[in-house]
């Protein structure tokens, strides 16, 4: 009877280490859900965009000619440097979003994410007159990405912040074409 009852405790605890065994096992975390782009749009049916730098007042405007080069659109349509210039078409076709924080988000969502009063806003023209306005607002608290306003709507997304850092730059260190010796310079923006 004795060894009875040890074989059924030593059974007992058998079932119950192997119970919190399985239990304290590290679960598989979900997949992340794929990135998706903020918006789409063909680099082709871009026309025009402006970065405004809204907390500094400063901002760029660029229009694409019948050629496809880009310019500044100022008096002078100043042309872009070719060598700074190259991926910018490319990234306006839209950011890859590192997730969706809110949906329809109400004004004070949006005020917290600093989206009303954001610190860029760029706005996109297409060839067929559509307007895409984005707002980027404050960076999320890690600062490795900033809350983004998708175009023409209240959702909230996160985008990596070098995407933002890069337009930043079209405002603060324009991408002037370099200017033949002699050549009249354009206005600072």
């Amino acid at each position: 009877m004795r060894r009875r009852n040890i074989l059924i405790l030593v059974a007992i605890l058998v079932v119950l280490g192997g119970y919190f065994g399985i239990s304290r096992w590290p679960k598989a975390k979900p997949p992340s859900p794929p990135a998706v782009n903020a918006w789409a749009i063909d680099r082709a049916d871009l026309a025009r965009f402006s970065v405004r730098l809204t907390r500094d007042a400063r901002s760029a405007t660029f229009v694409q000619a019948a050629d496809s080069t880009w310019h500044f659109d100022d008096a002078g349509k100043s042309p872009t440097d070719p060598n700074r210039w190259g991926g910018i078409p490319l990234l306006l076709n839209g950011p890859k979003t590192e997730r969706i924080i809110a949906r329809d988000a109400s004004p004070d969502l949006l005020a917290k994410f600093g989206l009303t009063q954001p610190q860029m806003t760029i706005v996109l023209t297409l060839k067929n007159g559509a307007i895409l306005n984005i707002a980027v607002g404050d960076q999320v608290p890690n600062g490795s990405a900033f809350y983004l306003r998708v175009p023409n709507s209240n959702d909230v997304a996160t985008v990596d912040n070098s995407w933002f850092v890069v337009f930043q730059n079209l405002v603060e260190n324009p991408p002037l074409a370099p200017q033949a010796p002699g050549a009249p310079q354009p206005a600072s923006r």
